[in-house]
């Protein structure tokens, strides 16, 4: 049978168009994004963690951690029998394990959480969670016997309601939104950079008791208020005030045995005494409280000075620097001593001395965590940590005589076996998979932390570079350079294939190995921003925190000796020096060469751009001095300006094949362009300045079109302008690729492909978009199995050849292309420069939005990409004008082609021709052409002619074409009621879905009297 199926060709776009929404992504486990957290997140790591709980049930025994900087809890069964770093059984507080942003009101996961930190479980199994940042307590009712989506809290403390998905803050402001507390509110946080840690604590008569930190009291909730459904209760005893109604922090005498301040842990003895932290290094002693603004008993942690006695240690054994959790075993007090990094242990309260003047707290007993009593480093003073130390530990529990210990700064449990005085190392680890490995979540060498804070300081990182098909990042926040050998070839979640600055993947240690902040060496890095690579292929660093730019020759060539030897901005490899002079740096973020191979520095703090003149047939020298400055009047001031020719802040840099200079003038909005930089004079003006930018961080020139790219962080953009000599005339943009976060740099590859680093962590790849259709009416809507479909390149090419597939069953490869649908190759028809025609199986999905890739085999390299919206069915009909409009592709009763010479009579059978059907019964195999019988039916259609149903005893057959590939054949009889025509229109309806591709594309039969 000869049909007129060749046609549903499209003139190819001339327009460069990327697909919107990244098609490969380092750094994330997933495409889609799902988390702005640093490093890897995946369920078994963490970051700084804040509370810690076991439920001990006999058979039960489940370990709860809550990873507050992740919002949520994850929990362990079992936890002795875990591998160290083992993945957690349970994530509570997000939709899965890989999600770790904010939720809670005003979030679409009201009942989800927001920097949790103390826990509890009662004596049923219910966990209770202190939801801090969100002002609130939550019990999650035995979470290992609920289904994954029936994980929601039965009991509400704190607030009125859960909240909704567009309330705002309503339903998280402390105190309920009032200016006084009340006996059922809480002040857990304000919302911004202030939150406290709450910890739980149930008592033998099964009352909550809760440490209320903005409130500067305890309360406590009757057992009989903490039943399911409950929302809102109030407390009905309260410690540290007057009353209910009262929030007066103690400021005076830290003696003083009737206030608080910022209380944070709170633990129960057997004895009836209930011991409290607060913020004055202290713990209060209660004993037996059971009244209103009960004075505590005791007071630990005071050291009193006498007239004339020799201040003890700044670290000693009686004094606490800040208390947090408290732990009883065996009536013996643990306290996580937080800002000394270590856990002290006190004889039982009824051995102390009594109080007197001169010893007015008792003496600990033991110290765990540090050497003495009279050290407090983090890490034992330490590089890193180990199997000993602790970096802020903030709370700790027992379980069968070992001591779990939130070590927060370290992002991760440690476990002490051994029992009591707990002096034995380490032997297993949650959160972390080595004893010396601290990186916030989890480092492996696949991950990135490019932007973030450290000591108050906002680092923005991620300038990348592309030398060929090698890829290499500046991984800011863990102090290294992540590099990648082909670009074209990676993969979700790939490794780096080379780390710079750091002795091993799974390291983020400043200046490696030392450590130490303010000692650099030939090795280390500390916040590198930026890296580019010179016509030699050596890799140049931006090693901002050390005011310097080093130079690392050929690091694939040089993999077993990755040390700089050269070093610009500092006298040596050892000092740092952050005087504005034609030497010296301050902050270098980006890097930029000419085409004669000399190098540009942007110094963001100095406000300046360096230019530095690598000698003829020479090399630059250590300690080499800048001959000329963009952005200030000498290479001696520093002051930033919004003048035209100055710079405030200025951070990405780059210039075009015509030696233009592009800054992103982050501070004060806009792009400057100076015009030729080897011919620039002293305190050049910028030749064009581009304004109404937001924050922008990364610029970069495409070097095959000469347009400019700009990372306009503040927006959430990355910007494409054309190139000069259109954008000095019109500087308008003629592409923007939307995100939801801001990007930081933004490169682009030898085909115009662009490579985004971004504020969520990770590295994105935007290739040109591939637009499919379905191959009978062109329509874009969905796909669905059984279809025949077409992808046209939007401005770029697939291939540089055209080929047709020359037998069944159809190849997954023509010419080295493969077209990917989820990651699974589909038969293909056609491939040429502009267009592929392919099938699209029975056994695919029908519904939800699939991945579409196109491949160079040979290379890996991704050559197209889009998203395919699925569907059960997508109707479409072929026509002889080869457009989804006119003449349907159709045969007469005798076997005739329809037209208007050989229309068909009423009455008799025409076979109409499309694509689209949808699942079949008796589907041939991937590739293959469908059978002679038993036949491929689906669902029969509805079909009209002229408007006018015919009836479903009309409709003779609906199936695969037999000896076809995806070809739909509907056979039906022509009413006699349909008014004859050569232009009679004819609607196909699968599962109420017409075959019609738009307004005005009506298809045709001709039909005779």
């Amino acid at each position: 049978m000869a049909l007129p199926l060749a046609g549903f060709l499209l003139a190819q776009s001339p327009s460069v168009i990327l697909n919107d929404s990244a098609s490969r992504v380092l750094g994330h486990p997933n495409r889609s994004l799902e988390t702005l957290a640093p490093n890897w997140v995946e369920g078994r790591e963490m970051t700084t963690p804040q509370g810690i709980a076991f439920d001990r049930r006999p058979g039960n025994v489940v370990l709860y951690v809550s990873d507050s900087g992740n919002n949520r809890i994850l929990a362990w069964k079992d936890p002795l029998a875990a591998a160290n770093g083992a993945p957690a059984d349970l994530v509570i507080g997000q939709r899965n394990r890989f999600q770790s942003n904010a939720n809670g009101p005003g979030t679409l996961l009201t009942t989800g959480l927001r920097q949790p930190t103390g826990l509890a479980v009662d004596a049923e199994g219910n966990l209770w969670v202190a939801d801090s940042n969100n002002n609130r307590i939550l019990r999650f009712p035995k979470p290992f016997d609920q289904a994954p989506d029936l994980l929601f809290p039965d009991v509400l403390i704190g607030q009125e309601t859960f909240g909704s998905s567009g309330s705002g803050n309503l339903g998280r402001l402390p105190n309920r939104g009032r200016d006084t507390p009340a006996s059922n509110s809480l002040f857990l946080s304000n919302l911004s950079n202030q939150i406290f840690r709450c910890r739980l604590a149930f008592d033998t008569n099964g009352n909550l008791w809760v440490t209320d930190a903005g409130n500067h009291r305890v309360l406590r909730f009757p057992a009989s208020v903490l039943s399911a459904g409950n929302i809102g209760p109030a407390a009905d005893l309260v410690l540290g005030q007057l009353d209910f109604n009262s929030r007066v922090a103690l400021t005076g005498d830290a003696r003083d045995k009737s206030r608080l301040n910022a209380p944070s842990g709170i633990a129960w003895g057997t004895d009836s005494r209930l011991y409290v932290s607060d913020s004055r290094g202290r713990v209060m002693v209660y004993r037996n409280p059971a009244a209103n603004a009960q004075n505590a008993d005791r007071i630990l942690g005071i050291f009193v000075l006498q007239q004339g006695q020799a201040a003890p240690p700044r670290v000693n054994d009686v004094q606490l620097g800040l208390p947090e959790s408290l732990l009883l075993v065996d009536n013996h007090l643990l306290v996580a001593d937080t800002v000394n990094h270590r856990v002290v242990r006190y004889n039982p309260a009824d051995t102390w001395a009594p109080e007197t003047p001169t010893a007015f707290s008792p003496s600990m007993r033991d110290v765990i965590g540090q050497p003495n009593f009279n050290t407090g480093d983090p890490n034992r003073g330490g590089v890193g940590p180990s199997a000993l130390g602790f970096n802020s530990p903030v709370d700790a529990a027992v379980l069968d005589n070992n001591l779990f210990v939130v070590d927060g700064d370290n992002h991760r449990i440690i476990v002490l076996p051994g029992g009591a005085p707990f002096s034995q190392p380490g032997n297993k680890l949650f959160g972390q998979t080595l004893f010396d490995a601290n990186g916030p979540n989890l480092l492996e060498g696949r991950e990135f932390f490019l932007i973030g804070t450290s000591a108050g300081i906002i680092y923005r990182g991620g300038g990348m570079a592309l030398d060929g098909n090698r890829l290499y990042i500046a991984d800011t926040l863990n102090h290294r350079i992540l590099a990648y050998q082909d670009v074209r070839t990676v993969q979700l979640g790939q490794p780096a294939d080379l780390v710079i600055g750091q002795v091993s993947p799974d390291r983020s240690i400043p200046n490696s190995p030392t450590g130490r902040v303010n000692a650099p060496n030939q090795s280390g890095l500390l916040f590198p921003h930026d890296v580019a690579v010179d016509r030699n292929g050596d890799l140049w660093v931006a090693d901002s925190g050390n005011g310097r730019v080093l130079r690392y020759p050929r690091p694939f060539d040089n993999a077993t000796n990755l040390q700089a030897n050269l070093v610009l901005g500092q006298p040596n490899f050892v000092l740092s020096i952050t005087d504005p002079t034609p030497r010296n740096m301050s902050f270098p973020v980006s890097l930029a060469f000419t085409s004669g191979g000399n190098l540009l520095v942007s110094d963001l703090a100095h406000n300046r751009v360096l230019y530095f003149i690598r000698p003829d047939n020479g090399d630059y020298t250590n300690f080499q001095a800048a001959t000329n400055v963009f952005g200030q009047p000498d290479l001696s001031s520093a002051i930033g300006s919004n003048a035209q020719n100055r710079l405030r802040g200025p951070r990405g840099i780059a210039v075009d094949v015509d030696d233009r200079l592009y800054v992103a003038d982050s501070l004060n909005n806009r792009l400057q362009i100076y015009d030729r930089v080897p011919l620039a004079g002293p305190d050049a003006s910028p030749a064009l300045s581009i304004g109404g930018l937001s924050n922008p961080t990364g610029v970069t020139a495409d070097p095959r079109t000469a347009e400019i790219w700009v990372a306009n962080t503040g927006t959430n953009q990355a910007i494409r302008f054309p190139q000069f000599a259109s954008l000095s005339v019109n500087p308008t943009a003629n592409l923007v690729l939307r995100s939801s976060v801001g990007p930081l740099d933004v490169q682009v590859d030898s085909n115009s492909n662009v490579v985004v680093s971004d504020s969520s962590n990770r590295i994105a790849f935007f290739y040109q978009r591939a637009a499919q259709v379905n191959g009978a009416n062109f329509q874009t809507t969905s796909l669905a199995p059984n279809t025949i479909a077409s992808l046209y390149a939007q401005g770029g090419s697939f291939t540089q050849e055209t080929l047709v597939f020359s037998s069944l069953p159809l190849p997954t490869t023509l010419g080295n292309v493969r077209v990917l649908l989820n990651e699974r190759p589909m038969p293909l028809f056609f491939v040429s420069p502009g267009q592929i025609n392919f099938f699209v199986p029975d056994d695919m999905p029908t519904s939800g939005d699939l991945e579409i890739l196109v491949e160079d085999q040979l290379t890996g390299q991704i050559v197209g990409s889009g998203t395919v919206v699925m569907n059960r069915v997508s109707p479409g009909l072929f026509t002889s004008t080869a457009t989804g409009r006119g003449q349907v592709s159709a045969v007469n009763q005798d076997g005739t082609i329809n037209s208007s010479q050989n229309p068909i009579p009423r009455g008799q059978v025409i076979s109409l021709f499309g694509t689209g059907l949808g699942k079949v019964s008796n589907a041939p195999t991937d590739g293959n052409a469908a059978p002679s019988g038993p036949l491929a039916e689906g669902l029969k259609p509805d079909v009209s002619f002229n408007l006018l149903p015919a009836s479903s005893e009309n409709v003779l057959f609906s199936g695969l074409a037999p000896g076809f590939v995806g070809l739909w054949q509907i056979n039906v009889r022509v009413p006699e009621t349909v008014p004859p025509g050569n232009n009679v229109p004819v609607i196909v309806f699968q599962n109420s879905q017409p075959n019609l591709a738009g307004s005005g594309n009506i298809v045709t039969i001709a039909v005779s009297q």
